[in-house]
């Protein structure tokens, strides 16, 4: 297996109801070296249903699930242990991308200006969406 341009990693605890739209924010993009890494921070609710879902379509998407809900730091910890990008894109499972060219944009900058170590996006206020 080939090694992705672009590890995106989402956290996620007890939201399965949000984290499709997240998901399909990802899938649009026109940038498609990618892997998505879910990390489950011990959901109760149907998390897991809604993810293994998602992956019977999408086989970029990699699911890990603590046992127990650790915080969302060591949760993130956990999986950054784990992606194999030689960039990291973080997405909120309660987030989506507008743009999208997103990941595309971050790569190009990063790509043509090495010494930066990482970029960022604006916001849109979801009253504006």
């Amino acid at each position: 297996m080939t090694m992705p341009k672009v590890s995106i990693i989402m956290g996620t605890y007890n939201r399965a109801y949000l984290i499709e739209k997240a998901v399909k924010s990802v899938q649009e993009q026109s940038f498609q070296d990618w892997e998505l890494m879910i990390a489950d921070d011990g959901s109760s609710d149907d998390t897991k249903i809604v993810v293994n879902k998602l992956k019977r379509v999408e086989p970029r998407i990699i699911y890990i699930k603590n046992s127990v809900n650790q915080g969302i730091s060591k949760n993130y910890n956990t999986a950054f242990g784990v992606v194999k990008g030689e960039y990291i894109a973080m997405i909120d499972d309660d987030d989506f991308w507008l743009d999208n060219n997103k990941l595309g944009k971050q790569v190009q900058f990063l790509d043509t200006h090495r010494e930066y170590v990482g970029c960022g996006g604006g916001i849109v206020p979801l009253s504006q969406t």
